[in-house]
């Protein structure tokens, strides 16, 4: 029953905006780019227009910067809302570490979704609308494709959508850690609207911290772009400090949940 109530409408807001950007550069980018078609020009390709590769860059940076925001509307506002109400004194008669992890289960999960569905829409639209050429060393010679700002280099100018996927499972992966800040920040303080703020100002401030700083500090959103506005650092310290983050925020949940409710 409390899955089901975490999976209801009103904590899907957050798709519901990332589709909302992504539509509107389906009409304002990839919709204009596929009339001006002639069969001559190469560089607006699917792999080269998709909303990832930031060839569009207000709509690219528009999309990655508030995806923080968009994953703090999801379910993870759901364990704050119950203990501010009182809810959770009825769900926890049920077993509170059951309550814990359908909660912690579907708010990762529905993070993920947030980006992960709007990306492989706009993925989607940009290979219906323009030729699925296969990207090129020397033709697309304009496109910043380089180990130092995109991961597998390699795979991209041989197999571009195994890039791609790679990049939106990559995404979806950091916005559900940006899901469980929120629902960390909300359970410690009870306060919504910390927990819809809090990922998007921790975002801003290492992306302000990354440009300074980019040899000592990664941004999470710099990251998920695939021609990366900052240097990336090697996938390996990536995927390092992205299991330290799930696990200290799984660690912090857990503890504040216990210290509230099962103490």
């Amino acid at each position: 029953m409390n899955a089901k109530r975490l999976l209801s409408p009103r904590y899907g807001w957050g798709v519901f905006f990332a589709t909302v950007v992504v539509t509107a550069h389906i009409a304002f980018a990839l919709l204009p780019d596929s009339r001006c078609l002639d069969g001559v020009r190469i560089d607006k390709t699917t792999a080269l227009s998709w909303i990832g590769l930031n060839t569009s860059p207000t709509s690219t940076q528009c999309f990655y910067y508030l995806l923080p925001l968009f994953a703090a509307l999801g379910p993870g506002r759901a364990i704050v809302e119950d203990f501010i109400t009182g809810f959770n004194r009825h769900l926890l008669q049920r077993g509170p570490w059951r309550y814990l992890c359908q909660n912690l289960t579907v708010t990762f999960l529905v993070g993920m979704a947030t980006a992960v569905f709007a990306l492989t829409v706009d993925y989607l639209f940009s290979w219906l609308l323009l030729p699925d050429i296969q990207s090129d060393l020397i033709l697309d010679y304009g496109i910043s494709v380089d180990p130092s700002y995109t991961y597998f280099t390699q795979l991209f100018f041989r197999h571009a959508l195994g890039t791609i996927v790679i990049y939106i499972v990559l995404a979806g992966l950091i916005t559900a850690g940006f899901s469980l800040l929120g629902a960390l920040v909300g359970l410690v303080s009870l306060n919504l609207y910390a927990a819809m703020a809090t990922p998007m100002v921790v975002s801003l401030v290492l992306a302000t911290a990354a440009t300074s700083l980019p040899k000592l500090i990664a941004s999470p959103v710099a990251i998920m772009i695939t021609d990366s506005p900052n240097p990336l650092p090697q996938f390996s310290s990536f995927v390092i400090g992205l299991l330290a983050c799930y696990l200290l925020m799984f660690g912090g949940i857990a503890i504040a949940f216990w210290r509230r409710a099962v103490r």
